[in-house]
């Protein structure tokens, strides 16, 4: 009795913990994927004891503002600017489609340009690569402990657990190339592989917990990427039809399996 507790806990915690790197992975996607950094089409550096204007992008706010390689930047909307990787942080702050003055000095003269701040590249505001050591430590303790959690507990049946850990894997590249569509079809897969680990292992709560991220994940694609390229009306008609509908059957197959399960002689 104390062994087939102790085996159900430590499957459970292995499950979660998977489950928990696969969703801050889509997570991680989701944040990256609507959220851009604010810039001025400058590329500042470092130089003399000074920010310099290395180069200026043509057509952008730099540019129309006036912006020339070789001037040097003093403050933006009054913030001092003493290294180039400030003006990333200050731009930040100030939003992009936001007017910002900067006070530049442009062969001796001391000038102010004002531009609009556009929406750049996808990223982060001041945060630098990792490097290869650290992403070695990081996918280590993310997949590599818990396989050995996963391997001193379930020894044999480890298997499973090390192709959960490949689908985290797989997620997490995805996310990196923001394959939107592919994000959607791999979640999906691991739902349906989490059903399909219930029905190997007779549990019940892996198949609720499959059966409710397939659901998920199709009512996430549907907002993010259906909803919006239909009109008002075919997009509440076809939401009716997927939550009623979709809803229905979907509950009515949960129930099917489980109950298979509870025949079979296991809760």
């Amino acid at each position: 009795m104390f062994q087939e507790l102790k085996f159900q806990l430590s499957t459970a915690i292995l499950t979660i913990l998977t489950l928990a790197a696969g969703v801050s992975a889509f997570i991680n996607f989701q944040q990256q994927n609507h959220f851009r950094l604010p810039e001025d089409g400058v590329i500042w550096v470092d130089r003399q004891g000074s920010v310099e204007a290395l180069y200026v992008k043509p057509g952008s706010p730099g540019r129309n503002a006036g912006i020339h390689p070789a001037d040097r930047l003093r403050d933006i909307n009054g913030v001092k600017i003493e290294q180039a990787t400030d003006v990333a942080k200050v731009l930040v702050r100030i939003g992009a489609w936001s007017r910002a003055k900067y006070g530049l000095r442009s062969r001796g003269v001391e000038l102010t340009a004002t531009l609009v701040v556009a929406a750049g590249h996808h990223g982060r505001a001041g945060a630098a690569a990792p490097g290869p050591g650290m992403l070695a430590i990081g996918w280590a303790c993310a997949i590599l402990v818990p396989l050995g959690f996963a391997y001193a507990f379930r020894r044999g049946a480890a298997w499973m657990n090390l192709l959960a850990a490949l689908w985290v894997v797989g997620l997490s590249f995805l996310a990196e190339a923001r394959l939107e569509i592919e994000i959607y079809a791999w979640c999906a897969l691991g739902a349906a592989a989490m059903i399909a680990w219930g029905i190997y292992e007779f549990r019940a709560e892996r198949i609720n917990l499959g059966m409710a991220g397939f659901a998920l994940t199709i009512a996430f694609f549907f907002f993010s990427s259906v909803m919006d390229k239909l009109g008002r009306s075919a997009s509440l008609m076809a939401l009716g039809i997927l939550f009623v509908g979709g809803g229905w059957y979907w509950e009515k197959l949960r129930r099917k399996l489980v109950a298979g399960l509870v025949s079979g002689g296991v809760q």
